[in-house]
């Protein structure tokens, strides 16, 4: 289970730090065609994301069994 959690806060720094400062910038120069590719690849990490989430919890449910 820590090693899930430790991937997912990396993943979510990615995003933010990486990836959501990138579409603040290419928004503000108003370049829609490179911001929604970029937005396109934060939604796929946030869903793998959840899905990690989702792992964790069964993992906890499962050991707690």
């Amino acid at each position: 289970m820590l090693g899930l959690g430790i991937l997912m806060i990396t993943l979510y720094a990615h995003v933010f730090f990486g990836l959501y400062r990138k579409l603040s910038r290419l928004v503000g120069i108003q370049n829609r065609k490179d911001a929604g590719e970029t937005l396109g690849k934060i939604r796929k990490l946030v869903a793998v994301n959840l899905g990690l989430g989702v792992l964790t919890m069964g993992v906890a449910l499962l050991g707690a069994i």
